[in-house]
């Protein structure tokens, strides 16, 4: 399907899979929600009807894909109303949108795995050469999986199971970053080149990762997971110099992730969630359906994790062999750069250093342990409640919020 034009597996209406976020988020309101559905779509309601400020960082965005956002008419309309790009300060509105889920809330997802909603969305795919149907959108399933359960540095993570890497990736990276004596070995420039190795060596070992429905990653989770896997790979890691891709014993290129956007929110009974939705790239395949105001995207995880305050590829890649930093001014002023006498330090030992824009942007919510509740939790279990505090990345001006 993509033989004639490779483009279009990520940009196009070809790009698009079946939505599955809003069953996914039906799924775990069915089992776990207090609120009532309804309640839920209120705030995006009141966003989409009333409009929102666009913000530096969304400016940005909108200018560096000026001609597509102004070539689709979905995404002209809502981001360009008049043919002229909104900027920094201006309101944006999407109303098809907040009639959208003003539906949805009231008669819930059929209307979209099905219903009305559905069938606008799938001709607006079908006019823009799409291949979705209204079949497909019928058909689709959600999957549960168990959480993925990985002992790092004392704390035990839990996280998306494969296809995902993120967990076993962060918990391989952590064992062999634990293996060090102590978090001195971990300090300055040298920390900093510690960890870029070790990165890189989780990035060739996660490519033996697939689908379990297709593939059989027992053997290479139980690996990635395992001290004595980790203590091998710190034995590779060498002080005084990086090494060619092929030291890391990679099987074929990295390919890039874009269009993530995350939230960790944690509520009065410390139940947990982090969720991590993405649409590939800025304004996913740029098709924006007019009729439904929505954009064409696919649910990349969502997953339940407390102390992950680290995004593990945030810093390298293994294929092309460089390591990326940031240096950039936020819109505050801030500055965030990589110091020169660290990005000297590491090009003594061979690395190749890349500037590029603000990456990986990490939000994470942790908690002061406390003495625990007993029976807190309704099963007569102990429940800590410490202090939670909540940090936002501002590469992305966004902010903590709490009720």
């Amino acid at each position: 399907m993509y033989a004639a034009d490779p483009t279009t597996k990520f940009k196009g209406a070809l790009a698009m899979g079946v939505p599955g976020e809003l069953a996914g988020l039906h799924v775990a309101w069915s089992r776990y929600g207090r609120l009532p559905w309804k309640s839920l779509f209120a705030p995006a309601i009141a966003l989409a009807r009333d409009g929102y400020t666009i913000v530096s960082y969304v400016a940005n965005a909108l200018k560096d894909e000026e001609v597509d956002v102004l070539a689709d008419p979905g995404l002209r309309a809502v981001f360009a109303p008049g043919g002229r790009l909104l900027r920094d300060g201006e309101l944006c509105r999407n109303p098809a949108l907040a009639d959208v889920l003003e539906t949805l809330a009231e008669d819930g997802i059929s209307a979209f795995y099905g219903g009305a909603v559905g069938e606008r969305l799938a001709e607006d795919v079908r006019r823009a050469g799409g291949i979705v149907t209204l079949e497909d959108l019928k058909g689709y399933r959600v999957g549960v999986s168990k959480a993925m359960e990985a002992d790092a540095m004392g704390f035990t993570f839990l996280g998306m199971p494969p296809p995902s890497s993120g967990t076993v990736g962060l918990a391989l990276v952590l064992n062999v970053l634990g293996g060090y004596k102590s978090t001195e070995f971990l300090r300055g420039f040298l920390g900093v080149h510690r960890l870029i190795e070790a990165v890189k060596h989780m990035l060739a070992v996660r490519m033996d990762l697939g689908d379990p429905g297709f593939v059989n990653v027992a053997g290479n989770v139980s690996e990635m997971i395992s001290p004595e896997f980790a203590d091998k790979i710190r034995r590779r890691i060498a002080d005084n110099t990086t090494f060619p891709p092929a030291y890391y014993l990679a099987k074929w290129s990295q390919l890039r992730d874009n269009g993530t956007s995350h939230l960790c929110v944690v509520d009065g009974d410390r139940n947990a969630v982090a969720m991590t939705t993405t649409v590939n790239y800025y304004f996913g395949a740029h098709v924006l359906s007019p009729s439904t105001g929505i954009v064409d995207g696919q649910l990349a995880g969502v997953v339940g994790a407390s102390g992950g305050t680290n995004i593990i590829t945030a810093v390298t890649q293994l294929v092309p062999n460089v390591v990326r930093y940031e240096d950039v001014t936020m819109a505050d002023g801030e500055v965030i750069e990589f110091s020169t006498e660290a990005m000297e330090f590491l090009r003594r030992r061979g690395h190749v250093l890349e500037s590029t824009s603000p990456g990986a942007v990490c939000q994470l919510i942790v908690q002061d342990l406390l003495a625990p509740v007993s029976g807190a939790g309704g099963g007569g279990e102990n429940v800590f409640r410490g202090m939670l505090t909540a940090v936002s990345d501002p590469r992305k001006d966004g902010s903590p919020a709490g009720v």
